[in-house]
């Protein structure tokens, strides 16, 4: 195939894009294919040629998950495969530096922006696991920073073996004292590896589970696990079934050469740490994740920016923008874990109302509201004289307040929030009347039918006696 085909593959994929855009991203059918198997086609022809260039089995894994995606993530997949065709044959990997220019090469970092970097170029990542990070609506580095764990499973203490609960997460270090693989009775088709870990204060047990194994699949195993070799494990602690005493669940394990008065394992993501626990899709390693994360935070937290000025941030006492993104990811203890919760749910609020007063200040010089005017011996009035009751002090405040947004010529937006039975139906009902009492007509939704017939029967009893029909 010469460039011209692919040229021409490139001129198709483009006019697919463009009618799809069109049909707001429905996956549309062609004539022949619907669009995203139609763009896998065209990619699979470019890739005979280019067989050099990831781009195009990285494309060609997003776009053979784009019928599943939602709908934000099929526009991502366009942006991606748009941005990608503006320069089709270029490589994005470059060819290796010889060592003298790599000696003169001081600032290896990338020159780019961490929103303007593709998430396949991250180190530790590449085209496959991309595709698996695209399914978490994971495109670009910046998105990988702001991929944050769910929980966070705290392994950096010590614990020794004779001072074990039943259900504590627990990291232990001790030496492997004995190891046994065999086939499980039960399930022929299952292998049992078990290792005994003694610290000097106790024995606890670890085992994992394969599938058949045979002698050459058995020797790998072993290899794992030397006897007397130093070990980390990390998991819950359990109660053995067999034999009554300890086990770790679902162990985390790091054979380490140093002694345990090292430091060898401060380095470790996994282990002997806080480490962090990300939502994950189907062949996606959590392992591999936390490496990918690590990597994309020695390479582009630098360059991300804190909008949040330093004002807000010191009168509220929050830490700045780069510490947080490290610390939510591998915080160096619980305390630098909730300071940069703080500062990143701060953040998400922060951009809410920012982005909220953009839309009233908006709204504010495109519509014109109606003024109201609440009228003396009227309807409200009238109204507050025929209840058992007087207004409470906050119930008058919020009137006030409302009834001060509806007398300017700007629309109302508003929320009012309380409790079960404090007087919110009052407040709505003395709003509906200020509006019949100007002349215009008024309407209460409720998210029921139950809440509806509620509160129908209450108006019921209020309103005829002002002289109002219900409808």
């Amino acid at each position: 195939m010469t460039q011209n085909k692919q040229i021409k593959n490139l001129e198709l994929i483009k006019r697919a894009i463009d009618v799809e855009i069109a049909h707001h991203y429905i996956d549309i059918c062609g004539k022949n294919n619907i669009f995203s198997k139609f763009v896998c086609q065209e990619i699979t022809s470019i890739m005979k040629t280019d067989k050099n260039n990831p781009k195009w089995e990285y494309l060609y894994r997003i776009f053979e998950n784009y019928p599943t995606d939602t709908l934000s993530n099929r526009i991502k997949s366009i942006k991606q495969l748009l941005k990608h065709l503006e320069n089709p044959f270029e490589n994005p990997i470059k060819k290796q530096p010889k060592s003298s220019e790599i000696s003169e090469k001081k600032d290896t970092k990338p020159k780019f922006s961490a929103d303007d970097t593709d998430v396949m170029f991250v180190k530790g990542v590449g085209p496959k696991v991309a595709a698996l990070l695209n399914k978490c609506g994971v495109y670009t580095a910046n998105d990988l920073l702001h991929y944050f764990p769910r929980k966070h499973l705290d392994y950096s203490n010590r614990t020794k073996i004779k001072d074990l609960k039943i259900g504590d997460e627990a990291t232990i270090f001790g030496i492997i004292t004995h190891l046994n693989v065999f086939q499980s009775k039960n399930r022929s088709n299952l292998t049992v590896v078990t290792i005994t870990v003694n610290d000097g204060t106790g024995n606890i047990k670890a085992s994992w589970f394969y599938g058949k194994s045979n002698k050459f699949l058995t020797d790998r195993y072993k290899a794992q696990f030397p006897k007397g070799s130093n070990i980390v494990l990390s998991g819950e602690i359990k109660q053995d079934n067999y034999s009554g005493g300890l086990m770790i669940d679902k162990p985390q394990s790091m054979i380490v050469s140093a002694d345990f008065d090292d430091n060898e394992t401060s380095d470790s993501l996994h282990l002997a740490r806080i480490v962090p626990v990300y939502p994950l899709t189907e062949n996606l390693n959590v392992k591999t994740l936390r490496k990918a994360v690590f990597n994309a935070l020695e390479s582009f937290l630098d360059k991300l920016d804190d909008f949040i000025p330093n004002i807000i941030r010191e009168k509220l006492g929050l830490i700045d923008k780069k510490t947080a993104i490290k610390e939510i990811h591998f915080p160096k203890n619980t305390q630098t874990l909730e300071f940069a919760r703080k500062r990143l749910v701060f953040e998400e609020f922060f951009l809410i109302q920012l982005r909220l007063a953009v839309m009233r200040e908006q709204n504010k010089k495109i519509h014109k509201g109606t003024k109201f005017s609440v009228k003396e011996n009227r309807l409200v009035e009238n109204y507050l004289k025929s209840l058992p009751f007087t207004l409470t002090k906050g119930q008058s405040n919020a009137f006030n307040e409302i009834i001060a947004d509806m007398s300017q010529d700007e629309p109302m937006q508003r929320l009012l929030q309380g409790d079960v039975g404090c007087g919110k139906t009052v407040i709505a009902c003395m709003t509906l009347l200020t509006a019949v009492e100007n002349g215009y007509q008024g309407a209460i939704m409720a998210p029921t039918e139950i809440l509806a017939e509620q509160h129908y029967k209450t108006f019921a009893q209020w309103l005829p006696p002002l002289g109002i029909s219900l409808g």
